[in-house]
């Protein structure tokens, strides 16, 4: 499921993912895997999200909740927050608050310890985002603006060869509703005569 907020927030859930709404800026997270897109572009408000184990709150970033279940006890062992870009942070219930940078997760368990591992922004448990992409109307707009919400959608930079027009001056037409970003990729560039270099790191 896709949320898209009036305020410039962008919330997915994935499957079986329990949260409460309590306001625009308040959400409860009881267990599942809520991802939080939070652009400054478009002035994004702030998000408090309350969990068993602290509350998070972003400053302009792109960020997962997930939780890690006991299955001996049916509820969450534990919650990890994971930063795609920007910054995160998680406030103890103690007033601890604990900072979490863009390319890692951090998991909190229920008896307090703490443990940090990297995570690009690329990595492979991002991938379930592509099926649930924030829609974006391209009829009208540059590709620019496509090429910048392709890279916020895939944690891919997104770089132009020599010689190619600047993307603020080319114009799209038609729709890409209903496809993940990489099958939106490949339409326009079909369509503005420009072909797809992949690399590990980067798109071309």
């Amino acid at each position: 499921v896709v949320l898209r907020e009036a305020n410039g927030l962008s919330l997915r859930l994935a499957p079986s993912t329990r949260v409460a709404v309590l306001s625009p800026q308040d959400l409860r997270f009881e267990s599942g895997e809520l991802y939080v897109d939070a652009d400054p572009a478009l002035g994004a408000a702030p998000l408090t999200v309350r969990t068993a184990f602290g509350n998070v709150q972003h400053v302009g970033t792109q960020y997962a909740l997930r939780s890690t279940d006991d299955a001996s006890r049916r509820e969450a062992s534990g919650v990890e927050v994971a930063v795609r870009e920007g910054r995160v942070q998680l406030t103890r219930a103690a007033g601890e608050a604990l900072a979490i940078e863009a390319g890692e997760a951090l998991r909190l368990g229920r008896g307090g310890d703490v443990a940090r591992r990297p995570l690009p922004a690329d990595d492979v448990s991002w991938n379930w985002l592509q099926q649930t992409a924030a829609p974006i109307e391209i009829d009208g707009h540059t590709l620019a603006e496509f090429l910048r919400w392709y890279s916020r959608e895939t944690g891919k930079p997104v770089t132009l060869s020599a010689g190619v027009a600047a993307p603020q001056t080319i114009r799209l037409s038609g729709s890409i509703l209903g496809l993940t970003p990489d099958e939106a990729l490949a339409a326009v560039a079909a369509s503005t005569d420009l072909a797809v270099r992949r690399f590990p790191d980067h798109i071309e």
